[in-house]
């Protein structure tokens, strides 16, 4: 090895140092810069014609292990779904209130429970129906300011649902604009690793916005939604729109179908021009996104159910009347006859049969507009029921026909005037009709003990159960009020029929036992009770029940974003382990250089002396 070979030797340790200098630097510069990961250099030796002519820097390592990575990015989205969530169940447990709390609505039934038992005493007392008027009123007043108040809580979630749809546009942008410059690397060179550093922060960000899969291949990234839809293929991002609803009802609700859907979805414009709905069911999985939109059309829409459910079942236990069939005997046949005149829309006739099977129960629904059938089997709170919706525009032999349809021919239906008769046939009968009954809306004051206490404010309107359009019970909790008429004229709480005895108990008495009945069941899309098992007990039961469920869901999810919150920050702390900067090390690298520089610089003035001396010769 000669001389000149010892000086570019010694020459390529001083670049090398400086290059190594630059790192230490650099990291110790940004030992704090989110996102930044420790940077190494590779060295290699320099060799020509078999002989070493000096190191060089081959390449620039980011300290990083990649499969803790994919498991931060996963979880960080599971981070950010469980805090959105856990910040609504918590609003929507205080807007429920507390079991017994002062305000919270089983209190207030109980506080109108106790008005109408104190009523059906003292029915002439002035004050005793005073104060049914007044509770009755704030419990109205209470159901209406939850409603409202799980509307706004909706329409916040699209505000947050438009924000976080901004921010995946404006991540999915800046990774293509890191990858632009990434991708004009030549193939010769190393592509520069504060872009990988800058590209891998944007992702990170866009997990914490929804789940997704990332795929690198040198220099190219292919981003994915969990469930495959394309984010960002071939350097093109895919575009995410969403346009919010103008304003937000309760009978405004998601459909996948856009021909159903009352609100707006988030469309994917994917790199290829494909476009999917990523609101549908199993397109998101985690993230911001998934939280906002499971709270607007699931978790809020049933905690808005449940509120309506109350409101309903009160509505509908006070102000109707159970009308029973008369039963007809023509051996070997049984049968009943009820009379339908003064059925109104959405009031239901029920027929329970038993036959070789078992036993069984069919509700008929009198429907008015033919565009509502068919009803669903959920529009009762017995999953064992059929329902069947009949059209009662065609007038009573139209009805008849089709209940006659609805039965089959172990049955025989006929009508005469607005009275239906229903027998079982054959000289040996395979079904036994067992009772037939209507319930029917008191739709004046006089119709019975049942009283119209309350009513649809939308239109001042009775609350029949009505399905023709949208169902009369969605939302009604938003819409209930006390009848103005009895607020008026609080004596109609006890006067039922003319003339009758201001001290009559009947009417008092049939409205507190009907809030009291331990047998209402609850419809299952309350989320109370099982799937094959309706919840079923006083409305006041009701109430605490969805009061323990709120809390209970809040706490809950209060928990699992804690035990997230652990497993993210382990997560982080065991991949900072490898990829943080610690200036401790780097400042003992630094010495290190410096002791290599110092030693390369020597080399150099040896070489110049030597060089020197044989000038002088």
């Amino acid at each position: 090895m000669g001389l000149s070979t010892a000086l570019t030797s010694a020459l390529s340790g001083l670049r090398v140092t400086q290059a190594g200098m630059e790192l230490v630097s650099g990291n110790v510069a940004n030992a704090r810069t989110p996102g930044y990961t420790r940077k190494d250099a590779v060295l290699d030796a320099n060799v020509t014609a078999g002989k070493i002519t000096g190191v060089r820097v081959s390449q620039i390592n980011r300290e990083i292990d990649t499969y803790v990575q994919r498991q931060l990015r996963t979880e960080t989205s599971g981070l950010a779904y469980t805090g959105v969530t856990s910040n609504y169940l918590d609003q929507l447990q205080r807007l429920f209130g507390t079991p017994g709390g002062e305000m919270s609505l089983d209190t207030l039934m109980n506080n109108f429970t106790g008005s109408l038992d104190e009523l059906a005493t003292t029915p002439s007392s002035t004050s005793a129906r005073s104060n049914v008027i007044t509770d009755a009123k704030l419990l109205a007043q209470s159901l209406n300011s939850a409603s409202d108040d799980i509307q706004a809580m909706r329409k916040d979630t699209e505000s947050g649902m438009k924000d976080t749809v901004n921010q995946i546009n404006a991540a999915l942008q800046g990774i293509q604009k890191i990858n632009q410059q990434i991708s004009g690397t030549s193939a010769t060179q190393q592509v520069p690793p504060d872009y990988l550093d800058q590209r891998d922060e944007l992702i990170m960000e866009l997990a914490s916005l929804m789940d997704i899969k990332v795929v690198e291949n040198g220099n190219e990234l292919t981003i994915t939604t969990a469930n495959g839809a394309q984010l960002f293929a071939n350097g093109e991002p895919a575009s995410l729109s969403f346009e919010p609803s103008g304003s937000m009802n309760a009978q405004a609700l998601y459909d996948p179908d856009p021909a159903k859907s009352g609100l707006g979805t988030v469309l994917l414009r994917g790199p290829s021009g494909n476009t999917t709905d990523l609101l549908a069911p199993n397109q998101l999985q985690s993230g911001k996104l998934k939280a906002y939109a499971q709270m607007r059309d699931e978790i809020l829409v049933e905690a808005q159910t449940q509120l309506d459910e109350m409101a309903s079942a009160m509505a509908e236990a006070l102000g109707t009347n159970v009308e029973q069939g008369t039963p007809i005997a023509a051996a070997p046949n049984n049968g009943f006859s009820l009379n339908l005149a003064d059925l109104s829309a959405g009031n239901k006739v029920s027929l329970k049969y038993t036959d070789a099977t078992g036993s069984h129960t069919v509700t008929f629904v009198r429907v008015d507009d033919p565009a509502s059938l068919p009803l669903s089997n959920d529009l009762t709170a017995d999953p064992k029921d059929r329902v069947v919706g009949i059209d009662f525009s065609g007038g009573m032999a139209s009805v008849a026909a089709q209940m006659q349809a609805a039965l089959g021919a172990q049955f025989n239906v006929s009508a005469a005037g607005s009275t239906v008769t229903m027998m079982n046939t054959g000289a040996a009968p395979t079904a036994t009709l067992n009772s037939l009954s209507a319930g029917v809306t008191a739709t004046g004051f006089q119709d019975g003990a049942g009283l119209p206490l309350f009513i649809d404010g939308s239109g001042d309107k009775l609350y029949t159960g009505e399905v023709d359009g949208f169902p009369q019970r969605l939302g009604f909790a938003g819409r209930i009020q006390v009848n103005p008429d009895v607020i008026d004229d609080p004596a109609l709480l006890v006067n039922y029929k003319t003339p009758i005895d201001s001290g009559d108990a009947t009417r008092p008495t049939f409205l507190r036992d009907a809030l009291e009945n331990s047998s209402t069941a609850y419809r299952i899309d309350t989320g109370l009770g099982g799937t094959t098992s309706p919840m079923t007990g006083s409305l006041a039961d009701f109430a605490r029940a969805a009061i323990a469920q709120q809390g209970s869901n809040a706490e809950i999810a209060a928990r699992v974003k804690d035990g997230q919150e652990v497993v993210v920050t382990s997560l982080a702390d065991k991949y900072a382990e490898t990829s943080a900067v610690d200036v401790d090390v780097e400042m003992g690298k630094l010495l290190q250089l410096q002791s290599a520089y110092g030693a390369n610089a020597r080399v150099i003035s040896a070489v110049k002396e030597m060089i020197d001396t044989l000038l002088q010769m």
